[in-house]
């Protein structure tokens, strides 16, 4: 995907985002290109306030594309592009969707916490992890410097175990499911309790 902000003459800026490629669960993909901006600028439309941005999407967050040490940065790059439209934008808060696995592994059977210390033990975790650290850091210079239209927050959701349609065979949650719906069908018997 490339993301490009224009500022023409006036001091309006304009967005221009193409290449986004998309998959579906049925195998079929393609590319799209959404633009704000015109080749020239003449024709295009001032890119829109938002107040929130909501950032969900990352490549490689399934098997193979958590040791990509390539996708990741990639990642990384293209979310920070990303930033820098938002505040091109107006956006007054910034909500990027970070992971546990930017935590790495629990010692000694031990819980994660969330003032705990994060060492990733993926390319996927330290790239989520590079990110924020980078995004707070970019967002507060623009804040400091005036290039914000307006200021912005920065918000890192660290996700748990996120389930639900299209979720990889191999998750944490689809496999206790799966694992669990085989032992009910070989006949055991259990109980869950809180």
């Amino acid at each position: 995907i490339n993301v490009e902000i224009l500022e023409m003459e006036s001091g309006t800026y304009y967005l221009r985002v193409t290449g986004y490629e998309y998959g579906t669960s049925h195998g079929s993909t393609g590319t799209y290109s959404v633009s704000w901006a015109g080749d020239s600028g003449e024709d295009a439309c001032p890119l829109p306030e938002i107040d929130v941005c909501v950032h969900l999407a990352w490549a490689g967050a399934a098997r193979t594309g958590r040791i990509d040490a390539e996708l990741q940065q990639a990642n990384v790059t293209k979310t920070l592009n990303l930033i820098e439209a938002a505040a091109a934008a107006g956006c007054s808060r910034f909500i990027f969707s970070g992971s546990q696995a930017e935590y790495g592994h629990a010692q000694d059977g031990g819980m994660k916490s969330e003032d705990g210390p994060a060492e990733p033990v993926s390319e996927y975790g330290a790239a989520k992890l590079m990110f924020g650290r980078y995004a707070g850091s970019m967002i507060e210079s623009y804040n400091q410097s005036g290039e914000c239209r307006r200021p912005m927050r920065y918000v890192h959701m660290r996700l748990f175990s996120v389930y639900g349609p299209g979720d990889h065979a191999g998750s944490l949650v689809s496999t206790l499911l799966g694992n669990l719906a085989a032992a009910c069908c070989s006949g055991f018997s259990f109980m869950m309790g809180f």
